[in-house]
C-alpha cells in the first residue's frame, strides 16, 4: 500500500495579489500615476473621466500583454548593435535617357 505524496499546490502557479496578476501590479500603477496627472494636472478634468481612461488604460494593457507578457514586450527590445554586411557589390540603377 503506497500513500500519496502532498506537493506545493502554488509550484507552477502566477503569483498574484488576490484577483491581480503580480505582474501587471507595477505597469498599472504606471498607467494610473500618469492619467492621474494628466486628467487633474494638466486637463482639469472630473474624476468621472479620470477614473474611465484608468480603467481603459489598465484593459488596454491587459489585453495587450494578456496571459504571456513576454510575446507581447519582447517586440520592443533594442537592435542588435553590430549589423553584418551583405556580399553583394552595390549596382546604381540604370536611367533611361
Amino acid at each position: 500500500m503506497s500513500k500519496f505524496r502532498q506537493i506545493n499546490q502554488m509550484l507552477g502557479s502566477r503569483p498574484s495579489l488576490g484577483p491581480i496578476p503580480a505582474d501587471l501590479i507595477l505597469p498599472w500603477g504606471g498607467i494610473c500615476l500618469v492619467v492621474l496627472i494628466f486628467t487633474r494636472s494638466i486637463f482639469v478634468l472630473d474624476w468621472q473621466w479620470t477614473v474611465g481612461l484608468i480603467v481603459w488604460g489598465c484593459v488596454s494593457w491587459t489585453v495587450l500583454t494578456g496571459k504571456k507578457p513576454y510575446k507581447f514586450l519582447s517586440k520592443f527590445m533594442n537592435p542588435p548593435r553590430h549589423w553584418s554586411r551583405g556580399h553583394e557589390r552595390y549596382q546604381p540603377i540604370k536611367r533611361r535617357n
